[in-house]
């Protein structure tokens, strides 16, 4: 059988060809753009990502706060979230509380008190306020360190475990006792250098439910490095 092509049914067959040939490179272009596409939108929410989180790890506002200690004073920056209450006792500066995390019973609560006492029995004191546990958990339950700050000595401590919270009573007297599990105590201890057993320390104790005061612990160590010391004006007269 004989087959007869015209001159317009080859210019049909050549244009066939010709777009078979191209098309797959049209198609290459085209996946690249959208590969592209893709790219550029994972890289700007990569950049939002990361602005995101530099935005949450934007340092607190804070306030400085002055503690009298019968003559000097303690100056000190605390962040503005830590809200002030009104002291229960005379002898406590300050009374703050620490925004607790969601899943905690509790905030968090600071106090500066101005008391004497021993160092060492201060410490003991509080030790006897916590269930502590035992085994190899026992040896991370109490940390103690010092340092010191402008004629200062600062004790350093930091107990976890079960607190056994006093109800009433004041800090040295009897109450109904509670038990509050997976408790922190972070506290120090300000000693002027050369004073007795007995002179005026101050005591800065914050107590909360384990969580919460880990959630403060970087503001915390600020405040301790922000610390300073006025002395007390000397009169010529």
């Amino acid at each position: 059988m004989n087959f007869f092509i015209n001159s317009r049914t080859l210019c049909v067959i050549a244009l066939v060809v010709v777009w078979a040939a191209a098309a797959p490179a049209g198609l290459a272009q085209e996946t690249a753009k959208r590969e592209t596409k893709n790219e550029t939108k994972v890289e700007a929410k990569t950049d939002t990502e990361e602005s995101g989180a530099a935005k949450e790890e934007k340092p607190e506002k804070t306030r400085e706060l002055v503690v009298d200690l019968t003559g000097d004073k303690l100056m000190f920056q605390a962040p503005v979230s830590w809200k002030a209450k009104k002291p229960r006792v005379n002898f406590t500066k300050f009374d703050l509380r620490l925004p607790k995390v969601e899943t905690d019973p509790k905030e968090g609560r600071m106090t500066f008190t101005i008391s004497g006492g021993g160092t060492k029995a201060n410490i003991d004191r509080w030790k006897s306020q916590f269930k502590l546990p035992v085994g190899d958990a026992a040896a991370d339950a109490v940390k103690m360190t010092t340092r010191k700050l402008d004629g200062y000595e600062l004790s350093i401590v930091q107990i976890a475990g079960t607190f056994v919270d006093s109800m009433g009573g004041g800090p040295f007297a009897g109450g109904k006792k509670i038990s509050r599990p997976d408790y922190i105590m972070r506290a120090i201890i300000l000693t002027k250098e050369g004073s007795t057993a007995m002179s005026p320390k101050c005591f800065v104790k914050l107590v909360g439910p384990a969580a919460t005061v880990k959630k403060h612990s970087k503001a915390f160590e600020k405040m301790v490095k922000s610390m300073k010391i006025e002395e007390a004006k000397v009169s010529d007269e």
